[in-house]
């Protein structure tokens, strides 16, 4: 059942209706435990954990007062987690000229119970429609793992550019990637959303 406090909706062409709720450390934390420890989610860097390990880390998360966490509903069912920085008070801020209006942001799908096509490109369309629309963003920024060619291939697909092929950053070597609104609004036009 959906939780009361939604943070943003949309419906996505074909998939149907998506929304973000705030993360609840006492309900999610049992929704993510299973996910973070799947294979596919080596690059979440919480593979082996326990619930309590996971519940650490969000309340550390949490506890920063500069990255918001979502989970992502699709017809009322938690389906992803999303996490959204401010890259001034993170160390990919070290790699850019960070300002006022500019985002970061990890993303979590779990895992489906039926394949729905295109539907990791929906959950990617809400995120930066969230992002651009709702905290009106000015630049988003990715540093994902320089491993993780699904991401890159995604990212790539809604208008990211690489700004460094190879960042050290204290828990991996990152690619650094920026989108901004126009880029990213092109590229869903042309993908159908």
């Amino acid at each position: 059942m959906q939780q009361p406090s939604v943070a943003f909706e949309k419906d996505v062409a074909t998939l149907g209706s998506f929304s973000l709720v705030p993360f609840d450390l006492d309900c999610d934390v049992r929704v993510i435990h299973p996910w973070v420890n799947m294979e596919y989610a080596s690059f979440w860097m919480l593979g082996n954990s326990s619930e309590a390990d996971v519940r650490a880390e969000y309340t550390k998360i949490l506890s920063t007062g500069h990255t918001e966490v979502l989970m992502g509903y699709h017809k009322d069912k938690p389906v992803f987690l999303v996490e959204v920085y401010d890259p001034r008070h993170e160390e990919i801020g070290t790699h850019i000229d960070p300002a006022a209006g500019d985002y970061g942001m990890h993303v979590l799908v779990g895992p489906p119970d039926e394949h729905i096509p295109n539907f990791t490109s929906g959950v990617f369309y809400l995120i930066m429609s969230f992002l651009f629309e709702a905290r009106q963003a000015k630049r988003v920024f990715v540093e994902p793992d320089i491993g993780n060619a699904k991401i890159h291939k995604l990212n790539r697909r809604f208008g990211f550019r690489v700004l460094q092929e190879r960042v050290q950053l204290a828990n991996k070597t990152a690619q650094l990637e920026l989108c901004l609104r126009e880029d990213f609004e092109r590229c869903s036009k042309v993908l159908g959303f």
